[in-house]
């Protein structure tokens, strides 16, 4: 079911909001072998949220058996798999090769004027798959191109037992046209941590694991947060999330807006 415009707005001028597991998109391959939670499905998934800033869809995807996601298209947007336990490997039509991706590491696809690729994952793997859209109609009309990184390429820095791994936007220049940053909190022991936000970007966070509160909001394992318009954040508990982080205002119309106006109610 498409949200209306108006919805969708509602939602997003919200400080912090907390989108449960229960309330995500749902989806699978191969007759339940791999199974998807999506904090953002695609728009004919229903789910509570839709398309914000330059994020499109956002993937949670594990395997319980061995399983292969078949040959497919992508056009225009940059694709990124974080490899979050176990293995997979990666096949496109660039490379022409199958590739193994470990724990920890990062894959991008810069799909611009298309790709295929399919990709296998290893019984127990966990992945996720976020799509980011770089202003498709400069994207579509470049080649696309292809990267993966190591693990053990990624820095992480330790703020008193507040563990910070930094994917994009650290020492390692991941390539990406899409404005973003990405990063693996570990919170070892519980505690409390006063955090600096921008003001003018909106941060998306999804629980890997533990019990958080977000100043006055509660977040467990598989919950997804979205947080704006604050310039700090007080975080208390312990485990582990990934923050994204995307300016709120772009420069350009994106498909998802594009989308998300074609479907006013």
């Amino acid at each position: 079911m498409y949200r209306s415009i108006s919805k969708v707005d509602n939602l997003l001028h919200m400080a912090i909001q907390v989108i449960a597991k229960n309330q995500q998109a749902e989806g699978s391959f191969n007759n339940g072998a791999i199974i998807e939670n999506k904090p953002i499905g695609f728009p004919n998934e229903g789910g509570r949220v839709s398309t914000y800033s330059n994020l499109f869809y956002w993937a949670n995807a594990e395997a319980l058996e061995d399983s292969t996601i078949g040959l497919h298209p992508h056009k225009g947007f940059e694709i990124m798999s974080l490899v979050l336990k176990g293995s997979i490997k990666h096949y496109d039509t660039l490379i022409d090769e199958w590739v193994t991706l470990d724990e920890g590491d990062l894959q991008v696809i810069r799909s611009g004027s298309g790709i295929q690729h399919s990709e296998h994952l290893e019984a127990g793997s966990r992945i996720f798959q976020i799509w980011l859209d770089p202003d498709l109609r400069k994207s579509l009309a470049t080649a696309p191109s292809y990267d993966d990184y190591n693990a053990d390429e990624f820095i992480t820095e330790d703020f008193q037992g507040f563990e910070v791994r930094k994917l994009i936007g650290g020492p390692c220049e991941v390539e990406l046209h899409s404005e973003v940053t990405l990063e693996d909190w570990k919170i070892r022991e519980y505690g409390e941590h006063s955090i600096a936000l921008d003001p003018n970007a909106t941060y998306s966070a999804y629980i890997i694991e533990g019990l958080f509160s977000l100043d006055q909001w509660r977040a467990g394992k598989d919950d997804f947060c979205i947080i704006k318009n604050q310039n700090q954040l007080t975080l208390k508990g312990s485990g582990r999330m990934i923050i994204l982080k995307n300016p709120t205002q772009i420069s350009y119309n994106t498909y998802g807006q594009r989308l998300n106006q074609s479907q006013v109610a």
